[in-house]
C-alpha cells in the first residue's frame, strides 16, 4: 500500500488499492486479459488469420484461460489481520471523538476498506435510526455512518456469526449509541428523541428486540 491521508488518533490511514488481477466485484475492478491475449482477440480481415484463430488458437486459450482462473480468483480471498486491527480501532476512535480533526480521513478509509475487503459482506439499515435517515443536522450523518463502520466491527470480532444480521445490527447500534454520547458531551442540544430510547434499550439488553421489531423497514 502506498501513503495515505492524515491520520487519526496517531494511526496512519494508507489508501486502499485494487489488486491487480482481481475479478468483477462489488467496489472491485472487472479483470482484463493481458496484453498478449487481447492481441488474439483483435479484429482480423485475413480469413486465415480468424480460421486459425476459431480452429486452434481460441480453444487453446480458453483451456489456458479456466486453468488459470482459480490462480486469479485466489490471489486475494482475506483481509489482513493488520488491516481488520487498524479498522477495529478507527471504529473505536469514531466513538470516543467523532469531530476530532481527521474523522473524515477515518470515515473514508473504513468506507474503502468495507467495500473492497474480499472476505467482509456488510449490510446496513439506516432506516433503523427513523428520523436521522436523510438528515444533515445534529450529527446525523456520521451517526448513519457509525452504524454502518459499527457492523463491520461486529463482523470482524465475530466471523463465526457473519450470517447473522439481527446481531450484526444490534452491534452496529451499540457503536452508535457510543458515538451518540461522545456528541453529546461537545454538543449538547444535538440531541435525538430515538437515540436517547436506544441508549434505554441498550442498558436494559433489550436492543436486539428492537432490531426484530423492525428489521422489516430495511431495504
Amino acid at each position: 500500500m502506498g501513503g495515505g491521508p492524515e491520520g487519526f488518533g496517531g494511526l496512519f490511514l494508507p489508501r486502499l488499492a485494487v489488486a491487480p488481477g482481481a475479478f468483477s466485484g462489488f467496489g472491485r475492478g472487472l479483470w482484463q486479459p493481458p496484453g498478449e491475449l487481447k492481441l488474439f482477440f483483435r479484429h482480423s480481415n485475413v480469413p486465415m488469420k480468424r480460421l486459425f484463430l476459431m480452429r486452434y488458437a481460441l480453444p487453446a486459450l480458453l483451456t489456458a484461460f479456466f486453468v488459470a482462473a482459480p490462480c486469479f480468483a485466489q490471489e486475494v480471498t482475506t483481509s489482513s489481520a493488520e488491516d481488520k486491527a487498524q479498522a477495529l480501532a478507527l471504529v473505536k476512535q469514531l466513538e470516543d471523538d467523532p469531530l476530532a480533526s481527521g474523522a473524515e480521513n477515518a470515515r473514508q478509509w473504513l468506507t474503502n476498506f468495507i467495500v473492497n475487503a474480499p472476505d467482509l459482506f456488510i449490510s446496513t439499515c439506516p432506516e433503523l435510526l427513523g428520523p436521522l435517515n436523510g438528515q444533515g443536522r445534529n450529527g446525523a450523518p456520521d451517526l448513519i455512518a457509525q452504524l454502518y463502520f459499527g457492523n463491520a466491527a461486529w463482523a470482524i470480532q465475530n466471523p463465526d456469526k457473519a450470517t447473522d444480521r439481527e446481531a450484526m445490527l444490534a452491534g452496529g447500534l451499540e457503536s452508535t449509541i457510543r458515538l451518540y454520547e461522545s456528541l453529546l458531551k461537545k454538543k449538547s442540544r444535538w440531541r435525538w428523541p430515538l437515540l436517547d430510547d436506544l441508549r434505554s434499550r441498550a442498558n436494559k439488553g433489550t436492543l436486539g428486540d428492537y432490531v426484530r421489531e423492525n428489521l422489516e423497514k430495511c431495504q
